[in-house]
């Protein structure tokens, strides 16, 4: 293997080793201690595959050059000299009256072996060469269109997943809050009818007709209030106008005469006054 230097790694390449070495440390450590978001994970695993190909890109062929070379030379020269010497000893034998020295045999001895050596290994190198080039440029361009691909599809399923869950674990909360907030006040129907409202509610529907009302003569306007005001921050959808709309269909029997932009005007009164007080996060009732 001698004929394999370090000067077929082109680019000082040895350092390009190095660093990938180094990259994968980091995102195994990114993975085992779970720090960084899996967006920062993907990235830092395509640039590693990256610099791995473009390793490969820079070290294979020479590599391989050098290795077919150095078999070749050996070949020929195994092949080559055991048949040379036999001939110019036949030669030397069978014409005893040709005066040959010493001298002339190594001459010609010499001169065969030389152009051998000279003229197939130069075949070889343009050959292997010209075979290499056109399937690493297809990697590349199969890389880089996957690396898209691949990358935008993973992004958008994880965003997808994401923003799903956390729309569910809003709807659980809220829930769990309207259960706990009109049970013994109304019956379990008129709860399921409040949820399915204040659910239409977070999806972005205005219109609560459909919805029937409720009466709930153990609670004050007041009340109502703080539980529109805390249903609106918990989901944050749209103006403070809509859920005074939906308090005034579904709890018509209390604010007959109360318009919804007075509802709007008094979401937040008294904070902690009333059976329903106002709460920053549902998802702490105890508190």
């Amino acid at each position: 293997m001698n004929m394999v230097q370090k000067r077929d790694l082109i680019g000082k390449s040895e350092k390009l080793a190095i660093i990938i070495i180094t990259l994968l440390e980091v995102t195994y450590l990114m993975v085992k201690f779970g720090v960084y978001e899996v967006k920062t994970i993907y990235t830092m695993i395509i640039i590693v595959f990256i610099l791995t190909v473009f390793f490969v890109y820079l070290n294979v062929p020479p590599l391989l050059m050098s290795l077919l070379f150095f078999i070749r030379s050996k070949v020929i020269l195994t092949n080559t000299t055991p048949t040379d010497t036999t001939h110019i000893e036949t030669t030397t034998t069978d014409i005893p009256h040709i005066e040959t020295t010493p001298m002339d045999i190594i001459t010609e001895t010499t001169h065969i072996e030389t152009i051998s050596m000279d003229t197939t290994p130069m075949y070889t190198h343009t050959n292997t060469t010209t075979t290499d080039t056109a399937p690493i440029e297809t990697i590349d361009n199969n890389i880089n269109n996957t690396y898209i691909k691949v990358d935008s599809t993973n992004k958008d399923n994880f965003l997808g997943n994401k923003n799903k869950n956390k729309e569910k674990n809003k709807l659980n909360i809220a829930e769990k809050y309207i259960i706990e907030t009109f049970t013994g006040l109304c019956s379990e129907e008129e709860i399921k009818n409040i949820y399915a409202a204040i659910k239409a509610y977070s999806n972005g529907e205005t219109d609560f007709l459909n919805y029937s009302s409720i009466s709930v003569k153990n609670l004050k306007v007041l009340d109502l209030y703080h539980f529109g005001w805390n249903i609106w921050n918990h989901f944050r959808v749209g103006e403070q106008d809509v859920i005074a709309k939906l308090l005034k269909i579904i709890f018509a029997e209390k604010f007959s005469r109360t318009s919804i932009k007075t509802i709007k005007s008094h979401l937040k009164d008294d904070e902690k006054k009333g059976r329903i007080i106002i709460k920053e996060d549902l998802s702490k009732l105890n508190e």
